[in-house]
């Protein structure tokens, strides 16, 4: 059994750039809170932070195409992750800000709990597009937190070389969240291949899981170790790193979020009439499947905007 596999284009980049921003903003939150640095350092990582989470939204929000509708977003907590996913925004935005206008010991905690609480709910909304296979797998939640996560730490390792000196407790904590991390990719990547992912899906592993260890998690290890050595540049080698763990973040969702997001469509069976795989590797389908197609992404669309 053949299935039509549609590259959905209701979320493009913009949709992409809230989970690139946003998660790691809001695990900065955490990170930054966790670490206990003094106010030159957990000051500016939590105007970061909610930069980051703010940059994210205003993306979805011009991403909507009508933004006046957002505030329909705010109406299904008991049943929808964007609505639960703005009420934590916003609540993380009071913490935060709270947090940097009174000299209370807590709600730099608090505002760190909502941020991760604002990026496990982003894992959600992928975890329940029932349609697109690389999207509905349940370990993408676990790979888009842990990679919140890296992110964060990385962040705050870029705070402190702009504003202080990074300490050696943080860079072994990044490395052993790339770990996590990693680990959290292989699972992802081995439960797509052995399920009936699209050919397409199938096929753009390799290039992206390629890129992704290389640079997300192999050069980075090898800057902070090289930051370890008596050296004028290990200030250099440890910004190095932490730009390539944000960068190799920031690439992988976009490429889960525009280049994977195939919609799993019905049996098709041998086509009758239509042609196979054009030379783009594209699957051009008979008239009956464009019809369903433009139907299935109406449906995708109306959907988003009731949530």
């Amino acid at each position: 059994m053949r299935y039509a596999a549609i590259l959905q284009t209701n979320w493009d980049w913009r949709a992409a750039a809230n989970f690139m921003f946003g998660g790691g903003g809001g695990a900065l939150l955490l990170a930054a809170a966790i670490a206990g640095s003094g106010a030159s350092v957990r000051l500016p990582a939590t105007l970061l932070g909610m930069a980051l989470m703010g940059a994210g939204l205003t993306m979805v929000w011009l991403e909507i195409g009508r933004p006046w509708r957002a505030a329909n977003v705010m109406f299904k907590p008991q049943n929808s992750w964007m609505t639960r996913e703005a009420y934590v925004a916003g609540c993380a935005f009071l913490l935060a800000a709270g947090s940097v206008l009174f000299r209370l010991t807590w709600l730099p905690m608090a505002a760190g709990i909502a941020g991760i609480a604002f990026l496990y709910c982003q894992a959600r909304i992928l975890r329940a597009a029932k349609g697109v296979p690389a999207w509905r797998e349940p370990s993408i939640v676990m790979l888009i937190v842990t990679t919140g996560l890296v992110e964060g730490i990385a962040y705050l390792v870029i705070v402190q070389v702009a504003f202080a000196e990074p300490t050696g407790n943080i860079q072994i904590l990044l490395v052993g969240f790339l770990m996590l991390r990693l680990f959290a990719w292989f699972l992802y990547r081995g439960r797509l291949l052995s399920s009936d992912s699209p050919s397409q899906v199938i096929a753009a592993l390799p290039k992206l899981g390629s890129r992704f260890v290389l640079f997300g998690h192999f050069l980075p290890v090898l800057f902070i170790a090289g930051s370890y050595l008596d050296s004028p540049f290990s200030l250099i080698n440890i910004s190095i790193s932490a730009i390539l763990v944000v960068l190799s973040g920031w690439y992988l969702k976009f490429v889960l979020i525009t280049r994977l997001a195939h919609v799993q469509g019905f049996g098709l069976g041998k086509l009758q009439r239509g042609h196979p795989l054009n030379s783009t590797g594209h699957q051009k389908v008979s008239e009956t499947s464009v019809r369903l197609r433009k139907t299935r992404e109406r449906a995708i669309r109306n959907q988003r905007r009731n949530q």
